[in-house]
């Protein structure tokens, strides 16, 4: 068998394990990076490996069948050897800090998530709490740049353990302070997994009250690698008021509530404009989404942030605006956001 007979034999095999889902989810064994091996032998025998996030006999059972069956409707086929091991599974530990742990999520990028992320916690410090800064997103940390940190470098006191870089009260860690500038991070599954428990577990966070992770959109590795090895106390889910937004955020609603983190509520930001000349408010992004997303969930709405240019100017700028801005009508809304995340994390402040 040549080598592009074998390919063509591969990518069947690949298409066919596609169309495999994980039980009780929509996402298939492939894009969950179960496969690990395929191999096509020239008599037309297939070896497939596949190592599973489950100790579930009867996931891994039904996975079996699966497979089989869709290998079974490959006509070449001669013989399959079906291997199906455990991944190993760690169990979720608290992050070595003594407050709260709150997590900014969406699943669709361009909602504002970093900035929200940035602002909260910055407003929790305001709030006279001890509040740290983790930027998860590992594919494009934005954080540094928001905050005006971007030339800082962390360091260490033993080898070990990363002292987080400092900002106004806020301490803040983040990938970009290694991968500096136009430096591209391109990473496979594994290496982000081991940069993630880094950022998580290897850095300081002396005396904080509340530790704001901002995480990347979607629901790649780092997402699942959080809900399976980390003590979150809460998610935070953001959308705009955009159809499209709205039908995003359904898909990660149901991915976290099936992985069992706690979800607090809905954050709903770019909800309106207010017009500086007439002064009324405009739903440039649809009206009411939110709200709408919170009763269908059963979910709290945490807040509508409007729109407002200055929070993107001073971002660009390094700035942080619930502290240049204190009595905005965004600022307060931020206010609100961050006491209700107070008062349903029972937060001492």
């Amino acid at each position: 068998m040549d080598l592009r007979e074998k390919e063509r034999k591969t990518v069947e095999i690949l298409r066919a394990l596609k169309k495999v889902n994980y039980p009780g989810y929509s996402r298939d064994i492939v894009s969950f990076g179960f496969l690990k091996k395929i191999e096509v032998y020239d008599d037309d025998r297939v070896f497939i490996d596949l190592e599973i996030s489950t100790q579930k006999e009867e996931v891994i059972e039904q996975i079996k069948e699966k497979v089989q069956e869709e290998i079974g409707k490959i006509g070449w086929i001669k013989g399959l050897e079906l291997s199906v091991r455990e991944r190993e599974i760690f169990r979720r530990q608290k992050i070595p800090i003594k407050g709260k742990t709150v997590a900014i999520y969406s699943t669709k990028g361009g909602v504002g998530k970093s900035s929200i992320a940035t602002q909260l916690a910055y407003t929790f410090s305001v709030l006279g709490l001890k509040s740290s800064l983790l930027d998860l997103d590992v594919y494009g940390p934005s954080i540094p740049k928001m905050t005006g940190t971007q030339d800082s470098e962390p360091t260490s006191y033993d080898g070990q353990h990363i002292i987080p870089v400092e900002k106004e009260g806020v301490r803040i860690m983040s990938l970009g302070y290694m991968a500096k500038g136009d430096t591209p991070v391109i990473w496979r599954g594994p290496l982000v997994i081991k940069a993630f428990r880094t950022l998580i577990f290897s850095t300081h966070w002396p005396d904080t009250d509340v530790l704001v992770i901002d995480l990347p959109p979607g629901s790649g590795d780092i997402q699942l690698s959080l809900a399976q090895e980390v003590n979150i106390d809460g998610i935070v889910m953001v959308t705009t008021p955009q159809d499209i937004a709205l039908e995003d955020v359904r898909r990660g609603i149901s991915m976290y509530r099936k992985l069992e983190v706690p979800i607090l509520g809905i954050v709903e930001n770019m909800s309106w404009f207010t017009c500086d000349s007439c002064g009324k408010k405009h739903f440039i992004f649809g009206k009411g989404g939110g709200e709408l997303l919170s009763k269908v969930y059963n979910m709290e709405l945490l807040g509508q942030i409007p729109f407002d240019y200055e929070l993107l100017e001073l971002a660009d700028r390094g700035k942080i605006y619930v502290l240049e801005k204190k009595n905005s009508e965004v600022a307060q809304a931020f206010l609100s956001i961050a006491k209700k995340i107070i008062d349903l994390l029972k937060i001492s402040v």
